[in-house]
């Protein structure tokens, strides 16, 4: 048996460079719920995350990196809440499903990557397209979903804006904006779909995977999840 060790991390502070200021203001201030704690410079500002926990947002072109995502708790000792069967890491093999389980949209299958016990948590699922098509037109009241294709081309309309995505292309729709997309390419694509937070997406797709099916134009169950139905999916030729 492996013996436990714990860990116990006091002070925390994470800087995080950004290229466009204003945008990544207001995207944190969103994943935050709240407004920057103090406010250093025109392009400078902190959030106090935990008793001695701070997050730095900056705009330097010169020194972006990868955007950061942070989990806080007032006590940050790694074992205290983790069970025998929720790891504190876990490999997901490639097209694998963390539980092992099967999930198909008809047109798609999906296979669950980050799932969480909590709803405050990211949720994080790989989409694999067998034919053109994609979900209904729709809005989120309180996730931010964020994509990147891996493989294959997809269309995709936020508000009312439209981008076309190849492998390696990212997009964030905003919570509280209408959004469609579709794989448009040929044989097969596959792109990462993450929630932030999960809210109730987790559940969503654990029921509408259970008739192997895209998501019923049924506005009761899309608003039981915390999502507006707004349309038809988009159409592809």
């Amino acid at each position: 048996m492996a013996k436990e060790v714990l860990l116990t991390i006091k002070y925390v502070f994470a800087g995080i460079a950004v290229a466009d200021y204003d945008p990544a203001l207001a995207w944190y201030t969103r994943f935050f719920g709240r407004s920057p704690d103090v406010i250093v410079t025109e392009n400078e500002c902190m959030w106090q995350v935990a008793e001695a926990a701070w997050v730095y947002v900056v705009g330097d072109s010169s020194h972006t990196a990868f955007p950061l995502l942070l989990r806080s708790r007032e006590e940050r000792e790694m074992s205290e809440s983790i069970s025998a069967d929720m790891p504190a890491v876990l490999r997901v093999a490639a097209g694998a499903d963390r539980e092992g389980e099967s999930r198909g949209l008809g047109i798609s299958t999906i296979a669950f990557k980050v799932s969480t016990p909590t709803t405050s948590d990211p949720f994080i699922l790989e989409n694999t397209f067998l034919a053109k098509g994609g979900p209904a037109r729709h809005l989120h009241y309180d996730q931010d979903e964020w994509f990147y294709v891996l493989e294959g081309e997809f269309q995709f309309e936020v508000g009312t804006e439209r981008f076309r995505l190849q492998p390696g292309d990212s997009l964030l729709a905003p919570r509280q904006v209408p959004h469609v997309w579709a794989f448009v390419g040929e044989a097969h694509g596959r792109i990462l779909v993450a929630f932030f937070p999960a809210g109730k997406m987790e559940a969503f797709f654990r029921e509408v995977t259970k008739a192997n099916a895209m998501p019923p134009q049924d506005p009761g169950v899309w608003r039981a999840h915390g999502m507006e139905l707004l349309g038809p999916p988009l159409p592809v030729e």
